[in-house]
């Protein structure tokens, strides 16, 4: 080195330098900073202030300031009262099931789709979602997640609740083989299914607003513009 300083010392043995190396000290480091709920509401994906107030404080995460509303789900988000309370209820995971098929989408995704179905557990809100290249595809997407949560959950669908869709009508001899109750709404009153209808739009407009937050082209959405 040009400040001629000694780095290090090795006893030469044969002409070779060994070198005795010393264990590193062990280092460790905290870092404790207190984010901001604007912060907390981008990572958590635009929840609303209720679920956005609760989650910090259930897991003791250190946070700042109030609440500000989001201009994205001011700008992408819509609100209204709900069309009615329903009267059925559920006592146990799969005893009913609301199901609803969203499309057709303006342009297809990456893999050919241009629907998506959704299955929502009313017991406990768990929401199974299939992209689906027709509506008719249905007809075979059903039986493959009958299989799958009959045997997660050791429990058989009990009640099934759609509207009156050609889709959903072609399984009627599959419900009454398998003993399911098939529920529908009233002819061309599509709000009986607003569980359904509701889940739509808040898996469409959380998506908007996420792509929105994220200054996405616009051609990323075009599937999302139809609800």
């Amino acid at each position: 080195m040009s400040t001629g300083a000694i780095i290090l010392h090795g006893k030469n043995e044969n002409n070779v330098y060994k070198i005795s190396c010393l264990p590193p000290h062990p280092q460790s480091h905290h870092i404790h900073c207190h984010s901001s709920f604007s912060t907390w509401h981008s990572h958590l994906r635009h929840p609303t202030s209720s679920i956005l107030h609760h989650a910090p404080k259930a897991n003791v995460i250190p946070f700042y300031s109030s609440y500000v509303q989001c201009s994205d789900c001011l700008a992408h988000k819509s609100h209204k009262l709900p069309f009615s309370k329903s009267t059925l209820s559920s006592s146990q995971a799969l005893e009913l099931i609301y199901s609803d098929v969203w499309g057709p989408a303006p342009s297809s995704s990456i893999n050919g789709h241009f629907y998506y179905v959704i299955f929502i557990n009313h017991f406990s809100i768990c929401v199974w979602l299939y992209p689906i290249k027709d509506k008719y595809d249905f007809f075979h997407i059903f039986p493959i997640l009958k299989s799958l949560v009959e045997n997660q959950l050791n429990t058989k669908i009990k009640t099934f609740y759609s509207d009156n869709g050609h889709e959903y009508l072609t399984l009627r001899s599959f419900f009454q083989t398998h003993g399911i109750t098939h529920l529908t709404t009233l002819p061309y009153i599509l709000k009986y299914n607003e569980f359904s209808k509701r889940k739509h739009r808040h898996l469409i407009e959380t998506t908007r607003c996420l792509l929105y937050h994220a200054s996405l082209p616009f051609h990323f959405g075009l599937m999302l513009l139809k609800l």
